[in-house]
């Protein structure tokens, strides 16, 4: 039986919107930074120790993905902030084309400073040749997640949720979860 469900994604891939939906649709804990931070690579240990916590990973397809990190680079080193408080490069000028080209650094420091997070990171800036292969890296961690060992990680596509909410409800009886309805509305969802 799992005790909490923890979520885990890239950046801009709709973690804000499952939570939401998981929190508001079943009677488990729902968290996005109880063991580590949702957004960044850590060790797959946390994994292993945690038999009791289902860990669901969600991710996005890339074109959409590389849209969303140009309009919101969450973390990202040297991007402004907009008037809302969030980074944007829409008041710099770096074209989409020149994001998709250069050198990404996100700052992890934060993570460390946070007494919601159980996991402290060593490694405090994350480089990656550009948003591609941040993306693809990110990917291929999440998927290593699930070995045999690991039979606690299952993964939704943000646009297959979107489509249809409805699919958790498969997924969480899977894991023996139930929610509270036998349907679960689309809502909308505005960070």
């Amino acid at each position: 039986m799992y005790s909490s469900i923890h979520i885990l994604g890239e950046r801009n891939c709709g973690i804000n919107y499952l939570l939401q939906l998981l929190k508001k649709n079943t009677n488990i804990p729902v968290y996005d930074t109880l063991l580590v931070h949702k957004h960044f690579i850590f060790n797959k240990n946390i994994i292993e120790d945690h038999p009791d916590v289902l860990f669901l990973v969600i991710t996005k397809e890339l074109e959409h993905f590389l849209k969303a990190l140009y309009n919101a680079p969450h973390h990202v080193i040297d991007v402004p902030l907009n008037d809302k408080g969030i980074s944007s490069y829409k008041e710099t000028n770096i074209s989409f084309t020149d994001f998709l080209q250069n050198e990404i650094k996100s700052d992890i420091s934060f993570t460390n400073k946070r007494p919601d997070i159980k996991y402290k990171y060593n490694n405090l800036i994350e480089k990656n040749k550009n948003p591609v292969d941040l993306y693809y890296d990110k990917l291929i961690f999440y998927l290593s997640l699930r070995v045999n060992k690991h039979q606690n990680v299952d993964y939704l596509k943000y646009e297959e949720l979107n489509n249809n909410p409805n699919i958790i409800i498969p997924l969480l009886k899977k894991y023996n979860i139930s929610t509270k309805l036998t349907t679960i509305e689309k809502d909308s969802f505005y960070k």
